[in-house]
């Protein structure tokens, strides 16, 4: 038996709909299945494992954005940042400014950090018993050993609370300029660059297409704690516009450390900073590029005039915004996110 190959081309050219009803794409067979596994009415899969959503292409974003359970989201609260899915148990359980009633007083609106201090040395209507209970005393009060035995006990929990308060700021404000150094390390590296005939300029249109190469290395050394955090060249929104760059941690930052790619956008101190309006005032669209399908991680976020990440910088940088939990890891494999150790990062 031998195929025909004639037949099989003249089928291959014929000319056909898409398979979704609502696309109006009409065309050769040959292209039929790119078509589709590109069409913006194609079911797909949300990208975060856990979601069991399935929704058409065009509707993924609106989906990550609005509907997901697990899309990031703000505690009202605390302002931390956490999977929609996990808001009530963390506001229930572990949110210090989650607000309270006191069992004893019904005092309410008191968040979580301050009731024992209320409890302590505010209300009134909690009762301590006599030391000589023990012996027939039904008294009930509060003796002044008591009293300094639970000032004492205040003041060392107040001085180990401040110690490890203390030591977090020490360990985020090395971690800050660690990062600040890499980034200004990676810029000059990138202005030296530049200048080598072999060598593309700075991206001067707004958009960003960040190649990163050696994959399983930079992830290893995320791991590790060798090298959390890695910055694209940096780019601008125009010859003379805003200068900006892009923040990954390959093993996750925050709630998202460990389980997702963390990715960030960060303005940088530019040379036009003083000719332009602040703050900035932008959509940002980040994107992890499916290189089979097209099929892409889409996060987008509008730029808040109210955060210090959007005023003009005063530093190198500023404080990165965006997505601790923009992939999950387990979820690099799905799609072609990642071919031949590369994967390639686009923010417009």
């Amino acid at each position: 038996i031998f195929l025909d190959g004639y037949t099989k081309r003249e089928l291959m050219l014929l000319k056909l709909h898409c398979l979704n009803n609502e696309c109006s794409w009409f065309g050769a067979g040959k292209d039929l299945q790119a078509h589709i596994d590109s069409c913006e009415y194609t079911v797909i899969k949300c990208v975060h494992t856990p979601c069991k959503a399935k929704i058409k292409r065009s509707l993924l974003g609106e989906h990550l954005k609005e509907e997901c359970l697990y899309r990031s989201v703000q505690c009202e609260n605390c302002q931390e940042t956490l999977p929609f899915a996990y808001v009530e148990k963390h506001i229930k359980e572990s949110c210090q400014a989650a607000p309270l009633t006191c069992e004893y007083c019904q005092l309410t609106n008191i968040p979580r950090k301050e009731m024992r201090k209320h409890q302590t040395e505010e209300c009134e209507e909690i009762d301590v018993e006599c030391d000589f209970k023990s012996i027939g005393c039904d008294y009930i009060k509060a003796t002044i050993t008591e009293l300094v035995l639970d000032e004492v006990n205040k003041i060392k929990d107040a001085i180990s609370a401040e110690i490890k308060t203390m030591e977090r700021r020490n360990a985020e404000i090395r971690r800050v300029e660690i990062d600040q150094s890499v980034a200004v390390i990676t810029a000059r590296f990138a202005d030296l660059e530049q200048r080598e005939p072999s060598q593309t300029k700075v991206n001067c249109n707004g958009v960003l297409l960040w190649k990163i190469e050696g994959y399983q290395r930079k992830r290893q050394d995320a791991i590790n704690g060798v090298k959390t955090t890695i910055f694209s060249p940096y780019f601008y929104t125009s010859e003379f516009g805003y200068k900006m760059c892009a923040k990954l941690y390959m093993n996750g930052d925050g709630f998202g450390k460990g389980s997702h790619l963390s990715l960030f956008f960060v303005v940088m101190k530019g040379d036009y900073d003083a000719l332009l309006t602040w703050p900035l005032q932008k959509k940002i669209t980040m994107m992890l590029l499916d290189q089979g399908n097209g099929d892409h991680m889409i996060d987008a976020f509008n730029s808040d005039p109210q955060s210090s990440s959007f005023q003009r910088p005063r530093s190198d940088m500023n404080i990165a915004s965006g997505s601790p939990l923009f992939m999950p890891l387990a979820s690099l494999n799905n799609r072609q996110y990642i071919k031949d150790d590369i994967l390639f990062i686009k923010i417009i």
